[in-house]
């Protein structure tokens, strides 16, 4: 029976029975108008921030849920069982028929229980959920079957995105250049990648075809991230954004090929970040 999966317990074992009353395939986008006396229609400023691109409103997943119980005080106790499986906060949101994807979500509406012939209790649940799905795999790590993945699902695998760099370039390269490399994305939205450099490196400087880069200019050696999500650079636990130049950036669907360069550099490059899917 297709259900879903909540903070790690399925809701079959509730004895639900389930339907996705609304599933919407494209978050919300966030649009910025602004409308003017002398001009048709209105100026879009949707895209304007320093990514360039629209941004997405949470998405909002409806399902109606029902059970059938041995009478009143069996409906009760499944009640109170259900709220407290449901009352979590945020958590992971797992559908049967998609294992290759979640969702992290929050139920964001009260719960009524119909009840009908005092027996089946029915009820729907919202889920208020981050914009996008992530993938049961993220860049930088081995797919492991079981582990959500399912034949025929349609997700693209690999995009391992490991790398090693040191005074002779970056293996492996990319088109015949020793110093750049593509970083595949294989979502179909944009990521935000946390770049991981282990080993030792002085001015090292990371970039992208656009123009766009990060460079930490001094010399150093452990672990340098800089994490586009949370944009800051951490050295060995310590934060030195300050010392960070340039922009922190995105990785489009499908391949982007990067450019590394540095006076001096002995060390792995890892792009770890989870694929999101609209």
């Amino acid at each position: 029976m297709l259900g879903f999966e909540f903070n790690g317990v399925h809701s079959s074992r509730f004895g639900l029975v389930t339907r996705s009353k609304n599933r919407p395939i494209l978050p919300e986008p966030k649009t910025v108008t602004e409308e003017a006396l002398c001009r048709d229609g209105v100026y879009d400023f949707s895209a304007a921030n320093p990514y360039g691109r629209v941004m997405y409103k949470t998405r909002e997943i409806t399902v109606d849920c029902n059970f059938i119980s041995t009478g009143m005080p069996d409906t009760r106790r499944r009640a109170r069982a259900i709220a407290a499986w449901l009352g979590c906060g945020e958590a992971r949101l797992v559908f049967d028929d998609e294992r290759a994807v979640y969702y992290m979500a929050r139920v964001s509406n009260r719960i009524d229980l119909q009840q009908q012939i005092s027996k089946i209790g029915f009820f729907t649940v919202v889920f208020t959920c981050r914009p996008f799905a992530y993938g049961a795999v993220a860049s930088g790590e081995l797919p492991v079957y079981g582990a959500g993945l399912c034949y025929g699902d349609g997700i693209r695998y690999g995009g391992f995105n490991r790398f090693y760099a040191d005074n002779a370039g970056i293996s492996p390269c990319f088109g015949g250049d020793a110093r750049e490399f593509n970083a595949e994305n294989f979502g179909t939205m944009y990521a935000k990648p946390h770049i991981v450099l282990e080993g030792a490196f002085h001015n090292v400087r990371i970039g992208m075809a656009d123009g766009r880069y990060l460079r930490y200019p001094r010399s150093a050696a452990g672990t340098l991230v800089f994490d586009c999500e949370r944009l800051h650079t951490v050295l060995n636990g310590e934060n030195v954004t300050n010392l960070t130049e340039g922009a922190f950036f995105e990785l489009a669907p499908g391949d982007n090929v990067m450019r590394i360069s540095a006076d001096d550099i002995d060390c792995a490059v890892n792009f770890a970040f989870r694929f999101l899917y609209l």
